[in-house]
């Protein structure tokens, strides 16, 4: 999965120790494409559904863009080739070189947001949050127990 740290000063939700202020929603940044919204909106709503709690990510408007960049922009900041996202404190960017990776990406990317930090395969087998691309698109209960939201 991507590398990514994201800084969040939101006030917390009352959902465990990182659920996000309830008007406080990951959007995608303007100008994305048809596809690439539809890609974060369904990793927002599929983490909503894993942890349960309605108040996470549940606002209707968002202060975190997620922006779909190449990777020549990546290059630019100074990313390797195998860097698939970074985040900073008021946005995500995803690495377009495999748009095949994106909903993967996505998913690992908001589990940084909402709190959690990366977990070695062999500690957790099925986890989003591994440091490597492997195809784990779902939140298995470690990682919702992790956030608290249950």
């Amino acid at each position: 999965m991507r590398t990514v740290t994201w800084v969040v000063f939101a006030a917390l939700a009352g959902c465990g120790s990182y659920g996000w202020d309830p008007g406080v929603r990951p959007v995608p940044a303007e100008g994305s494409s048809p596809e690439f919204a539809a890609k974060v909106d369904a990793a927002v709503q599929l983490w909503q559904s894993a942890l349960g709690c309605s108040d996470v990510f549940s606002g209707a408007t968002g202060t975190g863009f997620i922006y779909e960049r190449s990777p020549s922009e990546f290059a630019a900041e100074g990313f390797g080739p195998t860097v698939s996202g970074n985040t900073w404190s008021d946005k995500v960017w995803i690495n377009g070189l495999r748009p095949d990776m994106e909903e993967e990406i996505l998913v690992h990317e908001l589990g940084h947001v909402l709190g959690l930090e990366h977990v070695a395969p062999v500690e957790d087998p099925s986890s989003v949050m591994h440091p490597i691309d492997d195809g784990i698109v779902i939140p298995d209960l470690a990682d919702v127990e992790r956030v608290g939201c249950r």
